[in-house]
């Protein structure tokens, strides 16, 4: 909700999962991949229920993350843990 270039995206009904401080759950993070309605590239949304989900997604990114249309993550005592 900080971002509003992702507010914006969200508005449009782009996303394909929609993150609060209550949903996804405390300490869930997800990246989303999603087609720029801009031009031909991809953009990747990473998001977090709070700040340890936000790390969560960031770290999978970084570590996990093969290209799926969305992943879900989760902070486990200094891991990160993939849901699904």
């Amino acid at each position: 909700k900080v971002n509003k270039f992702v507010k914006g995206l969200e508005d449009k009904g782009l996303l394909k999962v929609n993150i609060t401080g209550n949903y996804l759950g405390s300490h869930i993070g997800i990246i989303q991949k999603i087609k720029n309605p801009y031009n031909d590239n991809n953009i990747y949304i990473l998001a977090g229920s709070d700040r340890w989900g936000t790390k969560a997604a960031i770290l999978a990114f970084l570590t996990k993350y093969n290209d799926e249309d969305t992943l879900m993550v989760e902070w486990d005592k200094g891991k990160v843990n993939i849901i699904k």
